[in-house]
């Protein structure tokens, strides 16, 4: 097989002054902010417990300020989810209501986050001024700001909560198949289940400045599972130990991953109990795409068929998405 080059070449290169969506610089071993992340495992199995303490991770290094839960079962495991960081006022009901909270958190959010940038600005631009009075000439309508900015009145520079980046906010669903959220329509006549699918596809653009979701789930296909949709958005996998040989098959086949191969990595992963085989399918080091827990790299027998390389795959086709639902 070989290419043959054409004429008038199309050049592919990236325009000044264009930002990607917003993203949480993280470790190496941590999977990029914003992400998608799922947790699959059978009732028992600690994925609860694991992704509580994923999330507290994250807060403890700084990289997630505000934690949402969304559960039927918050009052059952209240010292779980306080210990990853959910507040009483942000632990929310499986209700179309609470996916229009979140929306809300996220406009306000934002707000305070835009009206920081507006404020900074106007700071920087009299702050040009007072320094080369003589080279520059004064905007006057530049005071007019500064006075509605509140910035006449204690000359200082602006401050925002979370020091020069955007509020980084991670949302949690737990138990929440069967509930209203999965229904075709909401109590209110509303469809839950497309609004979330929105939500996902478009987590890293909301409200300009992103957010992360969690779904811990105990089936990853079938009728009581998450859409299609929402799995295809998946930043990161942790897949628990399954005995269904059938269920294996399925994961194997939509991650596009030789069966064999991901046979051998779940039962190595996951031989201890609790631990659970990550797959991280948008990862910055192709050595740590497949991971026993959180801290244990998998090394590739010689003798397993290399999967092919699809994390540039699967991030192309999550913005093609994106692409489709902005338009």
């Amino acid at each position: 097989m070989k290419t043959v080059e054409l004429p008038d070449k199309i050049d592919i290169e990236i325009p000044k002054n264009t930002r990607a969506a917003f993203t949480v610089e993280t470790p190496a071993n941590i999977p990029k902010l914003h992400q998608v992340s799922l947790w699959i495992a059978k009732r028992g199995s600690g994925k609860s417990l694991s992704c509580a303490n994923y999330v507290k991770h994250l807060r403890d290094h700084k990289l997630v300020d505000r934690v949402i839960l969304v559960s039927p079962t918050y009052k059952t495991q209240v010292g779980l989810w306080n210990f990853a960081g959910v507040e009483e006022e942000d632990a929310l009901p499986a209700t179309y209501e609470s996916l229009l909270r979140i929306q809300e958190i996220m406009a306000e959010e934002a707000e305070e986050w835009h009206e920081y940038q507006k404020q900074l600005l106007i700071y920087n631009k009299l702050q040009h001024f007072l320094r080369n009075p003589s080279r520059t000439r004064m905007d006057w309508s530049l005071l007019f700001d500064a006075d509605d900015a509140g910035l006449l009145d204690f000359y200082e520079r602006p401050k925002y909560k979370h020091g020069n980046r955007p509020i980084s906010i991670y949302v949690i669903f737990d138990d929440i198949i069967g509930t209203e959220i999965f229904g075709t329509k909401s109590k209110s006549g509303n469809n839950a289940k497309q609004l979330l699918a929105n939500m996902t596809i478009l987590h890293r653009h909301v409200e300009g400045i992103g957010l992360s979701m969690a779904f811990l789930v105990q089936v990853y296909l079938g009728p009581f599972a998450l859409p299609r949709v929402i799995r295809e958005q998946a930043s990161f996998l942790c897949i628990f130990k399954t005995y269904d040989i059938k269920r294996i098959k399925q994961m194997a086949n939509e991650l596009d991953i030789p069966e064999e191969t991901f046979k051998q990595l779940h039962d190595f992963a996951t031989d201890e109990q609790h631990q659970f085989l990550l797959v991280d399918l948008i990862t910055k080091d192709k050595s740590m795409k497949y991971r026993k827990g959180f801290n244990e790299r998998i090394e590739l027998s010689s003798n397993l068929e290399e999967p092919d390389a699809q994390s540039t795959q699967h991030e192309e086709g999550t913005r093609e998405t994106e692409k489709k639902l902005t338009k």
